[in-house]
């Protein structure tokens, strides 16, 4: 576990006697299995946003440069087109959602067309009606 004088302060222990430890030593037994799967949560958040970045930067193209204006810039130019990076050959793996995640989903655009009274975007996609 990397350490500083702080960590080492807060838990009652000298520099050297952290170092090749766990972080998980620093928390009571009972609590070690909480902690896991806080530690888990957290790691999963952050693989899912990492994805949804590469996604989001395969679907637009690698966005290089965003044009606000479209006349010319400071100098007096014309704006230059933003750059495309190319897709081909991008392979998105795609996970179908379990029994329970599917009628938790169905669940959900439930709730949101009985609280907006209209069919949601999202099921009009799926079914292909408008």
């Amino acid at each position: 576990m990397l350490t500083n004088q702080v960590i080492c302060d807060l838990a009652g222990y000298e520099e050297g006697e952290l170092e090749g430890g766990d972080a998980l030593d620093l928390v009571h037994p009972e609590d070690r299995d909480l902690a896991r799967a806080g530690m888990r949560e957290l790691h999963g958040a952050l693989l899912d946003a990492r994805l949804l970045s590469e996604v989001f930067l395969a679907m637009t193209g690698g966005q290089a440069m965003l044009l606000l204006s479209e006349d010319e810039d400071e100098a007096g130019s014309a704006p230059t087109a933003p750059r495309l990076i190319e897709r081909e050959g991008v392979e998105l793996t795609v996970i179908q959602p379990t029994a329970a995640e599917q009628a938790a989903h169905e669940a959900c655009l439930d709730r949101i067309e009985q609280a907006s009274g209209a069919s949601s975007v999202w099921r009009r996609l799926e079914t292909g009606v408008s």
